[in-house]
């Protein structure tokens, strides 16, 4: 009786993964690509990222520290999202030679400027014009 349910069981999982896949694409925006000149590890990309998709709201240190988990070489080892501060300190330095910044919402979140999101989304054809 068990091997019937062992492929029911399998097919439900993938169908699940793909799923789960869907969702994470859809709230951690993996489109998008970080530009070499700002040298962004793979979990500051993904913080990134996020507050990238999120428009002009924002992103919560717990969904903050979600995406960073989903980084290749990522805190995911790491069980405090206090990391994300670290991050976000390191990433507003990374921004600030580029004249890109990171707004703070008190007990809030994070989100990009405006500005500073439109120039992300627009940094390789800004590169080629230039």
């Amino acid at each position: 009786m068990a091997c019937d349910i062992c492929p029911v069981l399998a097919a439900r999982n993938e169908e699940l993964e793909a799923r789960v896949a869907d969702l994470e694409r859809h709230v951690f925006n993996h489109d998008w690509q970080a530009p070499r000149e700002l040298r962004l590890t793979p979990a500051e990309e993904a913080m990134v990222r996020v507050m990238i998709r999120w428009d002009d709201r924002c992103a919560s240190r717990d969904t903050l520290y979600e995406a960073t988990r989903f980084a290749r070489y990522s805190h995911a080892h790491s069980t405090d999202p206090k990391v994300v501060d670290a991050l976000m300190c390191k990433l507003r330095a990374k921004f600030k030679p580029h004249g890109l910044e990171i707004l703070t919402t008190w007990a809030r979140g994070y989100s990009l400027a405006p500005e500073s999101r439109k120039r992300l989304l627009n940094w390789n054809t800004e590169s080629v014009a230039a």
